[in-house]
Order: C-alpha cells, then sequence, then structure tokens
C-alpha cells in the first residue's frame, strides 16, 4: 500500500500519496526554494472553520465511475481528481496553519468545501487541527489494518468524516459573514505559465459570486473585499459552498498558505505583506510619462511639440510580446497626458493608469490590487530621483530604474521572460478580465442586462470528430445535476447512438467576449416518433443560470416547429441531484402529462416562448 500522509482538519489531506509527490518535486526543479508565506498568521484575528475536499467539476459520483475514462481511484475507491491528493509541506511555512497544501490538479479537477461561519482566532484553529490530525491517524490506522484483511478500507475514514461534518455543524452558529473582512488567497506557482483560477461561492443552487484570479509564477496574494461576495448582511446558518478550479482544465499545481475568510486585526491588513524582497522576474512595468516616455514636461511645453524618446516605443512593443504587463504612474492632468498617450498609439499598452498627484507609491498598490498581482512583480522606470527614491522607501519590493537605463531594459536578466503563446496574449486577457469586472458592476441587480451585455454566443452542431465525440461522453458520464436521463453510455454505446439515423444528436459550445466555455452540452432527440422524444440533454454546471439551457430548449421548440409538429416531449428521470434541471424545465413551461415512481414525461408546446429576450445569439451548424 502506498505511504500516505495523515488526515488534515485544514485539507483532506489523508489522501495524499508521498511517493507521487516527491516524484513531482523531483521533475520541477524551478523555483523550489520557497520559505516564508506573504500574509503572518500574527495579523489575524479570526477566521472560519473550513475543510477542503478533491472534486470534479462535472461529478455524478459513483454512477460514474465504471463509465468515465478518467475515473482515477484512490484507496477508498473514490475518483481523485488531483494528482497526488493535497500533501501537507512546509516549503511555505507560515500559512495560516504553520504549513501549507500542495497540490495539481488533474483534467475536470476542483478543490471544494462548505462555509459553515463558525468564527475562530487562529490559536483556536491550530487547537482544533491538532486534536484532528490525531484522530486521523486512527482512522487511518484502522482502514490499514482493514486492508490487511482484505476488508473495505474506506469504512473507518468515511466514519470519521460523517462525525466531523456533524461536528462542525453542531459548532457552527448564525454569523453574519460581513463581519470577515477579505476572502484571503495566497499560494505560490512553481509552473512557469500563468493561468486563471476560477473562484465561485454557491448559495444552493444560485451562484453569488464567481471571479477569475490570474495567477502568475511565483508568489500571488488575492484579497477579495467580503462585500463583493455578499452584497448584504447574511445572519445565516446557510452552508454555502466555495469550489476553487483552473481554467480551461489546465493541470496546474499550486501550494496554497492560506485559502480562508479572514478578520484582520485593528490597523493590519495593510501590514500583512512580510516579504520585502523583489521578485526574480519583473511582471509589470510602471512607466513614468514627463522626460521618461516623451521629452519635457507636458505642462510647462506646447503640446504640439512634445515627442516620444527614441525607441520607447520598439521596448514597449518588445516587454509585450514577453508577456510583461505594463502601466503608468504619472503626475500630470489626466486628460492632457492620455490625450497625447493616445496620440502617440500607446494607450492600448496600459493597464490601470494612475495619472494624478498622489504619491506613486500608493498609486503602484492601487494598480496591484487592480490587477491582482503582487508588488514584487514591479518595476517603475522614471527620471526623477526624488520619485524612485520614495517608491524606494515606501515599497522596496519594487524595482526602480531612471530613464537612462531604458536603452538596457531588454538586455537585463529580470527581463528576461520565456516568450510564448500565452506570454503574448496576457495584456489581451487582462484587458478582457478587467472589462468583464466593470461590466459586471455596471449591472449589479440587473443580471439579464449583465448576460446581454457580454455578447453571448451558442454553436450548434452534429459532434463529428474525436475530441468533440470525447468530450460529449465525458458530460454525459460525469454530469449530474443538469442531466435530464442520467444513462451512462459507454463509449460503444455512444458512438451507437450518435449513428442512429432516426436520433438527432448535437452538440453546443458557447463563448462570450471573455472567452470560450468550450463544449457545454449535449442532447439526443428521437425524431422518428411523434412528437419528438428528448432522450438526452445534459449540461455543464460552468454555464449554469447563464439561460443556455432556457436558449437552447427554445431553439428546439423552433427547429421542430418548423418541422410542423405542434409539441415535443422529454423523458426525465428525477433524482436527488437533478433537481436543479427541473426547476428548469418546470420554468420552459414543460408539462408533467406522465409521472411513474421516478420518470416523468414532460410536454412542451412548441409555440410557446420559453425565454422573453434573446439573450443568447445561436448559429447552427448542421
Amino acid at each position: 500500500m502506498a505511504k500516505v500522509y495523515r488526515f488534515i482538519f485544514m485539507y483532506e489531506t489523508y489522501w495524499c500519496v508521498q511517493k507521487e509527490l516527491e516524484a513531482e518535486i523531483q521533475l520541477s526543479n524551478a523555483s523550489q526554494n520557497v520559505n516564508e508565506a506573504l500574509v503572518s498568521p500574527e495579523s489575524i484575528a479570526y477566521t472560519t472553520l473550513f475543510h477542503w475536499e478533491d472534486h470534479c467539476l462535472e461529478c455524478a459520483a459513483p454512477l460514474c465511475y465504471k463509465t468515465c475514462s478518467l475515473y482515477n481511484p484512490r484507496l477508498d475507491k473514490a475518483c481523485t481528481r488531483l494528482k497526488y491528493g493535497m500533501c501537507k509541506t512546509n516549503r511555505i511555512n507560515n500559512g495560516l496553519l504553520g504549513y501549507s497544501v500542495d497540490l495539481r490538479f488533474k483534467k475536470w479537477g476542483k478543490i471544494e468545501t462548505v462555509l459553515y461561519a463558525k468564527n475562530v482566532t487562529v490559536s483556536n484553529h491550530r487547537l482544533l487541527n491538532f486534536i484532528d490530525d490525531k484522530l486521523g491517524q486512527i482512522s487511518m490506522k484502522q482502514a490499514s489494518i482493514l486492508s490487511f484483511f482484505l476488508l473495505p478500507v474506506a469504512i473507518p475514514t468515511r466514519v470519521y468524516a460523517s462525525i466531523r461534518r456533524r461536528l462542525l455543524k453542531k459548532i457552527s452558529s448564525k454569523c453574519d459573514v460581513l463581519r470577515y473582512d477579505d476572502f484571503l488567497i495566497a499560494c505560490f506557482s512553481p509552473d512557469p505559465e500563468g493561468f486563471g483560477l476560477i473562484i465561485e461561492i454557491r448559495d444552493e443552487n444560485t451562484m453569488i459570486y464567481r471571479d477569475s484570479l490570474k495567477i502568475e509564477h511565483g508568489n500571488n496574494v488575492f484579497r477579495i473585499p467580503i462585500e463583493s461576495i455578499f452584497k448584504t448582511s447574511n445572519n445565516t446558518t446557510h452552508q454555502f459552498v466555495i469550489s476553487v478550479y483552473p481554467e480551461n482544465n489546465i493541470e496546474a499545481r499550486l501550494i496554497f498558505s492560506y485559502l480562508d475568510f479572514v478578520k484582520y486585526k485593528n490597523g493590519s491588513k495593510q501590514q500583512t505583506v512580510k516579504i520585502n524582497q523583489q521578485s526574480p522576474k519583473v511582471k509589470c512595468v510602471a512607466w513614468d510619462l514627463d522626460n521618461t516616455i516623451w521629452d519635457g514636461v507636458l505642462l510647462e511645453t506646447d503640446a504640439q511639440k512634445v515627442e516620444m524618446k527614441t525607441n520607447i516605443k520598439n521596448i514597449i512593443k518588445k516587454l509585450d510580446e514577453r508577456g510583461i504587463l505594463q502601466t503608468v504612474v504619472s503626475k500630470n492632468n489626466y486628460d492632457d497626458a492620455w490625450r497625447k498617450i493616445q496620440e502617440f498609439g500607446l494607450d492600448n499598452y496600459f493597464l490601470c493608469p494612475m495619472i494624478n498627484w498622489e504619491p506613486k507609491s500608493t498609486n503602484l498598490l492601487k494598480i496591484a490590487n487592480n490587477l491582482n498581482i503582487n508588488i514584487d512583480v514591479f518595476a517603475l522606470i522614471d527620471d526623477s530621483q526624488f520619485e524612485r527614491e520614495e517608491v524606494n522607501t515606501s515599497l522596496p519590493q519594487v524595482r526602480v530604474y531612471s530613464d537612462k537605463h531604458i536603452n538596457d531594459l531588454l538586455k537585463l536578466d529580470e527581463f528576461n521572460v520565456p516568450v510564448t503563446e500565452v506570454s503574448k496574449n496576457r495584456r489581451q486577457s487582462y484587458q478582457l478580465e478587467t472589462e468583464r469586472k466593470i461590466a459586471s458592476i455596471s449591472f449589479e441587480g440587473k443580471y439579464i442586462n449583465f448576460l446581454r451585455s457580454i455578447k453571448m454566443e451558442m454553436n450548434i452542431f452534429i459532434p463529428k470528430n474525436q475530441s468533440d465525440i470525447e468530450r460529449c461522453l465525458e458530460l454525459i458520464q460525469r454530469s449530474n445535476q443538469l442531466n435530464l436521463s442520467t444513462r451512462r453510455y459507454s463509449k460503444h454505446e455512444f458512438i451507437e447512438l450518435l449513428a442512429n439515423p432516426d436520433i438527432l444528436s448535437v452538440a453546443f459550445d458557447v463563448k462570450d467576449r471573455f472567452g470560450s466555455y468550450g463544449i457545454v452540452g449535449f442532447a439526443s432527440i428521437n425524431d422518428s416518433l411523434e412528437p419528438p422524444l428528448v432522450l438526452d440533454f445534459v449540461l455543464s454546471c460552468r454555464v449554469a443560470q447563464k439561460k443556455v439551457e432556457h436558449t437552447f430548449f427554445d431553439w428546439l421548440a423552433k427547429f421542430y416547429e418548423k418541422k410542423g409538429y405542434t409539441c415535443i416531449q422529454a423523458r426525465f428521470k428525477r433524482t436527488q441531484k437533478n433537481d436543479a434541471l427541473y426547476k428548469i424545465l418546470d420554468e420552459g413551461p414543460f408539462i408533467m402529462i406522465e409521472n411513474q415512481n421516478d420518470m416523468q414525461l414532460l410536454e412542451l408546446e412548441v409555440r410557446n416562448k420559453i425565454i422573453a429576450d434573446a439573450i443568447i445569439d445561436v448559429k447552427v451548424f448542421f
């Protein structure tokens, strides 16, 4: 039996396989010297009790275990979507609990927890962790004994997990979640390429918060203000579900030291950054304007006579190609300075520009917060020794360079970063993310208007190539909450379904102006019957509550109305887990005409309008 770590209260680490972790560390030699977390536990007044677990984005456990090609059993035969589990490590030795957790996501992997809203101090949290650690060791020893006698090894750990859940519910009391300051995320990324990390928070079936954080190589700290998650006070015992996973199924490795709701001690929030060292590589260049990007002082010179310095535009382009973000910090009148930047054709290169009369150190912190990147990855280019010294004194993590070094920047090691397709598009991805956040804020309380503003598109087609077929099969095998029939096809059965001339099988992908979600849905309809009968409909939870399902059924009704039918039917198998789809069908409006045990026959008149406004642009390719 593979050696595993002990059971830990904070994370589900008792399934960590030590041998696989050690192999991972040996394969990844880059940036292994991580010593101290960016956030000190001494700055935290209290936090909440979490238990992070390994989950799948399209989970239909245990029904999917026999059919899914991604099924990867751990010791208790449950599927794991983490390469070696969650492993306790001391590489970052100053996290909330005095250690950090090392994990690598596999395809469709996520970690998930429930917010029980129980406030505890850091010392009490560590005490509970110690007790849980000891009890976990006992359960794992019992499991080892059972495995020796070829008995089910999961019994002790599952019993203990059940006891722990009941205990958490019992000790948790009503709590105003707005008493916290932030949802604090601190992690180290050993991987050289950046990626998006999705954070989702749900209350029952309602998504109350969703964001994508830009993870870069090295240290990452994000403080999500509690007010941006919970809009109103919630004196509640609601068990909010929190999910964390990489965008686009990237098999990313992360080492977490914080993944918690926290309340800071008085005045501690802005003092939590402990490391004054500069990052090995520059990830964001902040440009001064007067006598730096251009010759002269704009407010003291005829604007028409102000000329851009030689080679500046080429250097800015080269930095952009390397994936180094760029911004502006300048003491100037915003309108005049930005007009000149536009005139020189540089406006698209600069993110979150700060052109005002505040201290440049203050502006740099604001930019770092807006971009969700650490201050230690910044470099300031400024002709003024006063401004360089002000930043150097206030933010020693920031590199500073005079205007005389501009032509040498591209030769310096800290600006020498690998150029990849991802890095070439990094600035655009940050621009799109900024637009998405602005759009979300602008339409707060008007969700339909927000959906309309992001210009969603749905492409409906018949899956034919191998990758599309495999993606549809994955959805059918693993999706649970938004699954009409819950039928689990084998690969052979699914190929036969697609080849059946009496059945229309369609897939659909979705994208918006921020990017593509990929293939998110599949449906099969027997249109040799009258009326046509929907056999299968499955939808990824990634696009749930975006009116995608309503739009698809609206299209399907119109499709068959044009063929002369007056209605379509759907055979729905109701389970404990797909109640969310039932509510959607009920809103349809589908009418139940038969009900036998858990099997229901639903009917929809095709003349009925399912969705009041056309939110999603639908295109058909067959």
